[in-house]
This record gives structure tokens, C-alpha cells and sequence, in this order.
């Protein structure tokens, strides 16, 4: 563990707080993956992440964002992406207060990139199920897939290892 976290220029307190060892491979988790991505050059601390239920995505896919700036770009962006999100959601998944919706969104320079994983992306996953993570925290579950996909996506490099904890 020691020896990824000086890969990435990391102490190895701050290894053994953030990587696990899951069937034999290092897989960094949590706030540690999430601080990779936030402190990467073309990153420039513009992430954000978090989930939603289904009313508050209606909520969201409604509202107007027409500031400026990097957050307002970022807002937009997401907005759009939950705006297909919940149109191809059923009524009867817009009325469940339990169907949450997991998202990260960064930039890369000019590049904005959204990540959506929800309770849906997780059952066709097999990772639901009773007494799962995803049954105790589906909102820090789906948040953490979300942010997992989006950093491997935009910022490959700043990732050492295969996997993240969660998807592991």
C-alpha cells in the first residue's frame, strides 16, 4: 500500500487511510479518490459531486442557471444530463423517494464532464441486495460510483490503481 501512495507522491499514513487491498489489488476509496482528481493540474479543485432522489431531480431539471464561470458551466451541464436522466425515468420511478440518482461533474481545461449512476445502473450491476451498501448508503454508494467513472474518464492518469473500493 505504501508503495502506491509514493506513486502518488502520497505519505504512507495517507496510503493506509485511502487504499484497500481487495483481492489482492490496491483500490483507492472515498475522499481519497476524490482528492486525486480535486488536486490534478488540469483539474484545478472543479469537481463537484453528490444525489439526488427522484423529486429533487425535477426540481433541478426546472431550475435556471444562467450565471458565469466555471461552476455555472458545470451546473448546466449536469443539469442537462439529469434533464435525459429523468425524462427516461417512469412515473412510477419519479414518485419513489428512494430512487436516487449519483453524480459527479468536473472540468479539464474547457472540457466539462458529467458521470450519472443510479439505483437502476446499480441493480443491472448486481450490487443492490439485502444488508449491501447500496441497501445502508445508496446516496454515498451512488455518489462514489459516479465520481469513480468520471475521474477514470477525465483524469486516467491520476489513477494508480485498477479500481476503486467501491467498484470492487
Amino acid at each position: 500500500i505504501a508503495a502506491e501512495g509514493m506513486e502518488l507522491g502520497k505519505p504512507p499514513t495517507w496510503a493506509l487511510q485511502n487504499i484497500a487491498v481487495i483481492r489482492g489489488k490496491p483500490a483507492i476509496w472515498g475522499a481519497g479518490l476524490k482528492a486525486l482528481a480535486m488536486e490534478h493540474p488540469a483539474c484545478g479543485n472543479r469537481l463537484l459531486s453528490g444525489c439526488y432522489n427522484a423529486p429533487e431531480i425535477g426540481g433541478v431539471v426546472g431550475a435556471v442557471n444562467d450565471g458565469e464561470g466555471d461552476i455555472w458551466t458545470m451546473r448546466r451541464e449536469l443539469q442537462h444530463e439529469l434533464e435525459i436522466r429523468f425524462k427516461a425515468m417512469s412515473e412510477r420511478q419519479r414518485q419513489q423517494p428512494g430512487y436516487f440518482c449519483g453524480w459527479a461533474v468536473a472540468m479539464r481545461g474547457d472540457v466539462v464532464a458529467v458521470s450519472l449512476f443510479d439505483s437502476n445502473d446499480a441493480e443491472m450491476a448486481g450490487l443492490g441486495g439485502k444488508g449491501s451498501m447500496y441497501e445502508k448508503w445508496p446516496r454515498r454508494m451512488l455518489a462514489a460510483r459516479a465520481v469513480g467513472f468520471l475521474i477514470r474518464d477525465l483524469f486516467p492518469e491520476a489513477m494508480v490503481t485498477d479500481m476503486t473500493r467501491e467498484e470492487a
